[in-house]
């Protein structure tokens, strides 16, 4: 497990979104961990509330077959995630701004 501040993640790509439990895992590759490119898996535990938008939602989904993290912040009760989601054969491209409270935030690099 790394400290936040050893993860850059400006343009790293959403891989895969998982619910667990009440758990929302998310996998994202092209992060630079103390300087190296690596995957890390971002687990937000106990989920306590999500919104996406500024809307209180129950899922977070891979809603494009790509996506890019624009921006992510991470604390000890949550974080808060931009993601910019592509769909290049239709040339579709949205933005949405998440919001996730939960009991602890668990970084794994992978």
């Amino acid at each position: 497990m790394k400290k936040f501040h050893e993860i850059c993640l400006h343009a790293s790509t959403v891989r895969d979104v998982r619910l667990s439990d009440r758990a929302i895992l998310l996998s994202v590759e092209e992060i630079k961990v103390d300087g190296v490119s690596s995957s890390v898996e971002v687990e937000f535990c106990g989920v306590l509330g999500l919104t996406r938008d500024g809307v209180d939602t129950g899922d977070f989904l891979m809603e494009s077959p790509d996506g890019e993290i624009l921006t992510l912040l991470l604390n000890e009760s949550g974080g808060e995630l931009v993601i910019e989601w592509n769909d290049f054969s239709v040339g579709m491209t949205e933005v949405h701004f998440y919001k996730v409270r939960c009991e602890g935030v668990i970084v794994r690099t992978l």
